[in-house]
């Protein structure tokens, strides 16, 4: 799936569940700021996503198959501002010492994937006027 604004931010939505991958695709496809939404079902194509594309966002699930979502934050470099979407806590992910980062735990409603992707906004927004 794939979605095609004519906004600013390309967004990459790392979920190996369908219904909820369906569901946040739904969500950010009603978001004029993001230009493109690409999706991955599995963490070791996510990885490749990531080291070959360049995207702002990413929704990131913890739980990925083949690679873990953990395994990918600690395999690139400079990661977009990443919104782990999880229905757990997961307390390594403060070792990992991602500047950018903010949590959307599931199950979660539109008003709460709108609080979180505003605030990813106005902090990429912030990064701009540095």
């Amino acid at each position: 799936m794939e979605v095609n604004n004519k906004g600013r931010f390309s967004v990459l939505i790392a979920e190996d569940e369908e219904p909820a991958m369906d569901y946040l695709v739904e969500l950010a496809s009603k978001r004029t700021e993001f230009k493109s939404c690409r999706c991955s079902m599995d963490g070791k194509d996510t990885l490749e996503k990531l080291l070959n594309e360049n995207y702002d966002i990413l929704f990131l699930d913890i739980n990925l198959t083949v690679i873990s979502g953990i395994e990918i934050l600690k395999k690139i470099k400079n990661p977009p501002y990443v919104i782990i979407t999880t229905a757990y806590p997961y307390p390594a992910l403060h070792d990992l010492n991602i500047a950018e980062m903010d949590y959307l735990f599931k199950p979660f409603s539109e008003d709460m994937f709108n609080n979180v992707v505003e605030k990813a906004i106005n902090n990429l927004n912030k990064q701009d006027h540095c």
